[in-house]
Formats: structure tokens, sequence, C-alpha cells
């Protein structure tokens, strides 16, 4: 197989969210040809989805060092600084490739875009990821990122209209189908939070949130679960302030008789057990607790401390 044949492959594996094979590619034609470009940044972008920071900046620094002028590994250690929330170091390499690469506008742009995601107003920083990528006619990309800046101004509705433009422009990434399968499980779509999250596993099976997502999704409907996870729901739509109050008005809609219902049903529950009241507000409590490390369990399970791709990485 040819080097560019070869890279195309890793490319197409890591689209597909098979990192493995995507960074074996990539490993295979760099053992040839150590300075390949495309090939670096396949394997850059393979290990910036995958969480490996030392690596990624290991291989960033190398390539600097060969090519100082490079756009790829200025932007692949910047987003090693970013994902490690190291806004110190990401500000100053934000700063030196300003001066050093002027030419690169349009890299400049999306690196102070990427700034604001972590360190400034999100929903802003998204914002102009969007439009950077529209600009460029990469409508996926900019779908996903509307999406994100949806999610951060707790308009979930919009979120999962966007993540779904996306998907039906071509992302079909694992991190993707996981993260529309947690939109849809905070909004009460059950049936399509199982559906995205069996697609997921379909491509990936080592992830953990969509198999726990798949399991809460049928638990979810306990009584106390249901009582935190309305509540949550509500509190989701308060937050979206009054100007956006008719618009998420479907929101109270749905999570208002859910919460009434289920504390009806925990009532009556609670009494034929005999339990005290305190078991509710307790159960509940563990519930809401839980819900912002969910894949946590699966991965203790299988020995893993930490996600390869998690929702906060996407």
């Amino acid at each position: 197989m040819s080097h560019e044949s070869q890279i195309a492959a890793a490319r197409a594996f890591l689209e597909a969210g098979n990192f493995k094979l995507a960074i074996k590619h990539a490993e295979e034609v760099l053992q040839k040809d150590p300075e390949n470009s495309r090939a670096l940044e396949v394997l850059g972008d393979t290990l910036l989805k995958t969480n490996e920071h030392q690596r990624l900046e290991e291989l960033s620094v190398s390539w600097l060092g060969r090519d100082p002028s490079a756009g790829a590994p200025h932007m692949f250690l910047f987003f090693c600084y970013l994902q490690r929330k190291d806004e110190k170091m990401a500000r100053a390499l934000l700063d030196h490739f300003s001066t050093a690469c002027p030419g690169h506008k349009r890299e400049i742009d999306m690196f102070e875009a990427a700034f604001k995601t972590k360190f400034g107003k999100p929903e802003e920083g998204f914002d102009s990821l969007a439009r950077i990528y529209a600009a460029d006619g990469d409508k996926r990309s900019a779908f996903k990122f509307n999406s994100l800046a949806a999610l951060k101004r707790q308009n979930l509705s919009e979120a999962i209209t966007e993540g779904e433009f996306a998907r039906r422009s071509g992302d079909v990434s694992p991190s993707h189908l996981s993260y529309m399968a947690m939109l849809c499980y905070r909004t009460f779509r059950f049936g399509k939070c199982r559906t995205y999250a069996r697609q997921a596993l379909a491509a990936d099976r080592s992830m953990d949130i969509p198999r726990e997502l798949i399991v809460l999704s049928y638990l979810v409907w306990f009584p106390p679960f249901l009582i935190g996870h309305a509540a949550m729901y509500l509190l989701t739509g308060a937050s979206n302030g009054l100007q956006r109050f008719i618009a998420g008005i479907g929101l109270w809609f749905l999570g208002l008789p859910a919460l009434v219902f289920s504390y009806y049903v925990l009532n009556v529950l609670l009494s034929a057990l005999h339990l005290p009241d305190w078991t509710n507000v307790a159960l509940v409590l563990i519930y809401a607790l839980y819900m912002p490390f969910i894949g946590t369990i699966s991965r203790l399970l299988k020995g893993r401390a930490k996600a390869e791709v998690t929702l906060g990485d996407y």
C-alpha cells in the first residue's frame, strides 16, 4: 500500500472513531518517512482525540524543531494545553503564534475562539468556531459547534437540532453519537438516547458513557431517579431566562408532569414498604450527584481510571 493510500486509510479510521487503526496506519508511514506532514497531522489529530497529551506534546515539539513556521504542530500543542487547562501556556503559545506567523489568520482566529471556550465565554467561542467552519464550507463542523454553543446556553432543543444536522452531514463518530445520546437522555427522549448509544457502541465497544446511558434510560423510571431527573430538567429550563421561556415551554410541560407523577408514585412506594421519608431525599440526591459522572461505573468495572474519550473532550 502506498503512503497516500495509508494516510487516506488512517484519516478514514479516525473519522470513524477507530483510533487504534488510525494510529497504526499513520505510524507505518512515519517509520519510512518521518517528516511526512500529512501522516503527522493524522497522528496528531488522533492523539488529540484520545487525550494522549504527553505523546502529542512530544510530537509537536519535535515537529516544530524541524519546521518552526508550521501551523499544525502549533495547533496540536495549543489544544494540548487547552485540554490540560493550562491557561498560561495556551495564552503564551497563542501570542507567540500570532506574532511569529501572522499569515495564518484563520488558525489565529480559531485559536482565539478555542481559547474562549475554555477560559472565556464558551458560547461565544463555539459560535466563532461555527462561523469559521461555515466560511470554510464545512457544514458538519459548523453544526457541531452550533450545537455546543446552544448547550452552553442551556438551550437543549437547539443543541439536539444542530447536533442532528451534524450527524446528517456525516458526523457519525462515536464521540458525537455519545454526545447526542446524552442530550436525548437529558430531555426525556430515552428511545432516541438508546438508539444513539447503541450506534456509538457499535462503532467503539470500549466507550463507557453510551453503555451506561442505555442502563440509565431504563433505571430513570424508578421514582426517586425520575424526580431528580425532572427537577434537573426544569432547572435547565429556568436557567434559560425569561427571554427563552416561550421557546422552552415544552420543557416545562414535559418536566412538571413527570415531577408530580414520580413524587406521587414514590409516596405510594414508600408507604407500601414502610420506608422513612429521608430515603426519598437520599436517592434523589444520589442520582443528581452522579449525573455529571456518567460512565464512571462502567470505567471502574473495567479497571480504567479515565475514559479514552469523554463528553468534555468532544
